[in-house]
């Protein structure tokens, strides 16, 4: 295993596209080897158990260490990203779910248990994308139901697969997802309102902004840059309606 984690640490420092490349070997190994070895919970296991990958494995292993190097970004080439508390399918469709964005599930979910307890409530998402949102409220409320709007049909079926995987199969009886229009922002839910909590993290990157070319260049301009922000409108325009 060791010769292996050096082989990736050499592919992985040998780019700039990797900022911490002792962590994206770990999740490399990590996430390829859970595959086929059903005892790896933790990254602690994979130095516990001992584990020696396959020749396949190790085939595949750097083969994703070579697409990293090359500019792609790891959560694509893996297929998972770890938020909050749930492992996430990510995909070029959406955006990669980032560790900010934890921030607003955290208080979203701190304000729900301080004013509105165990009681059922009802919420809402502007822009489903991967589904981390609302999938997390759906997983530690029970009695929650919700609506989210979505304008990518290739969004919606990822979001629909990582729902399946968090809340189970029978997400649906609890929450509806509505397919929008770019242009359209919360009023989408005017016909189904009230709600005791709206919340989002829409698009609102300006074409002037500097942006990560491995942003740019991997993940959807739609979920960056809003529809109907024209050159004399801000880009947090879902912000001030």
């Amino acid at each position: 295993m060791q010769a292996l984690k050096d082989q990736i640490l050499s592919i992985l420092r040998s780019t700039p596209h990797s900022k911490s490349p002792e962590a994206e070997c770990e999740s490399i190994l990590f996430y390829v080897l859970r595959e086929s070895h059903p005892s790896i919970h933790s990254f602690s296991d994979l130095s516990m158990l001992n584990i020696q990958p396959s020749p396949s494995e190790a085939a595949r292993i750097l083969s994703v260490a070579q697409g990293r190097a090359s500019g792609s970004p790891l959560q694509h080439l893996l297929g998972y990203q770890f938020f909050y508390s749930h492992d996430y399918q990510v995909d070029a469709s959406t955006l990669i779910p980032r560790p900010e964005t934890e921030i607003l599930i955290d208080e979203a979910i701190r304000w729900a248990q301080k004013f509105l307890g165990a009681r059922p409530f009802r919420f809402a998402e502007l822009g489903l994308g991967t589904g981390i949102l609302s999938g997390e409220l759906l997983s530690h409320f029970p009695n929650v139901r919700g609506i989210a709007s979505e304008v990518s049909d290739e969004a919606i079926r990822l979001s629909e697969k990582n729902l399946t995987q968090v809340v189970g199969a029978h997400f649906s009886n609890r929450f509806q997802i509505l397919h929008s229009s770019p242009t359209v922002g919360f009023e989408c839910f005017l016909p189904h309102s009230p709600f005791d909590l709206i919340l989002s993290n829409p698009p609102y990157v300006s074409a002037h902004d500097e942006i990560d070319p491995e942003v740019l260049h991997h993940e959807p301009g739609s979920a960056l840059f809003p529809a109907h922000a024209g050159p004399n409108e801000t880009p947090s325009c879902f912000y001030l309606k």
